[in-house]
C-alpha cells in the first residue's frame, strides 16, 4: 500500500484515497467566493415553500420517514398552526418511532411524563377535553 494519497476512477465513481497523517494537516484548499455560485436558497423558498432541497436539512429529507416528514412540515408552513397538523405529526412521529436507530427518538422521550400528552392533547381539537 502506498504511504501517500492517490485516485483511482471506476466509471463514474472516483475514489480518493489518503493516509491519516495527510487527514490530520489543515487544508490547503482554497475557494473563490466570488466565483463559487450556488443554487442554495435556504430552508424556504421565495415563495413561501419549503426547499426540500436545502442541503441545511442534511438527510432529514430522504430518510425513511422522508414523506412523513415532508408531509408534516408542508402541512405546519402552510398553515402555521400546528393543530391543524396533528395527523401528519403523528404520522411522522410513528415512523420515527419505527426507525430509533436513524432517528434516535425513544432516547429523546424518556423522562417524559404525561405533560406532554395533555400538551398534544390540548393541541388536538378532536381530543380536548371539555
Amino acid at each position: 500500500m502506498s504511504s501517500s494519497a492517490y485516485c483511482r476512477e471506476e466509471g463514474k465513481d472516483k475514489m480518493i484515497f489518503t493516509t491519516e497523517e495527510e487527514l490530520s494537516k489543515p487544508s490547503t484548499a482554497l475557494i473563490d467566493i466570488d466565483t463559487y455560485e450556488t443554487d442554495e436558497k435556504g430552508p424556504v423558498l421565495d415563495n413561501g415553500e419549503i426547499n426540500f432541497h436545502c442541503t441545511c436539512a442534511g438527510t432529514m429529507f430522504s430518510g425513511p420517514c422522508n414523506i412523513e416528514i415532508r408531509e408534516f412540515l408542508t402541512c405546519s408552513n402552510k398553515d402555521k398552526s400546528p393543530e391543524k397538523c396533528m395527523e401528519q405529526f403523528e404520522a411522522m412521529f410513528n415512523c420515527e418511532l419505527d426507525y430509533p436507530e436513524i432517528y434516535d427518538i425513544k432516547d429523546k422521550l424518556e423522562g417524559v411524563d404525561d405533560k406532554a400528552s395533555k400538551t398534544v392533547k390540548e393541541l388536538d381539537p378532536e381530543t380536548k377535553e371539555s
